[in-house]
């Protein structure tokens, strides 16, 4: 699991800042965006795989407008 350097959470933190509303706002073309530059910043951050993996998944099948971007999980997943 990646770790952040001062230096680079410096650098990452204010487009996080940015991606992060865009979830539960819906507002997928900017939150996929964004998790696209963040990954080419940190490729191997895992919190960025795991929210770009969540956008393309609510793209596919969109929660309903009411939402509160709540996320339930029957399944373990393994940090890599």
């Amino acid at each position: 699991m990646e770790i952040f350097t001062r230096e680079e959470w410096s650098t990452t933190s204010s487009s996080w800042d940015q991606t992060l509303p865009a979830v539960p706002s819906q507002q997928w073309d900017q939150g996929e965006v964004s998790l696209l530059n963040l990954q080419r910043m940190n490729p191997d951050c895992y919190l960025y795989k795991l929210y770009a993996n969540e956008v393309a998944a609510k793209r596919r099948n969109p929660p309903p407008a009411n939402w509160d971007a709540s996320r339930r999980s029957n399944e373990k997943v393994a940090a890599p």
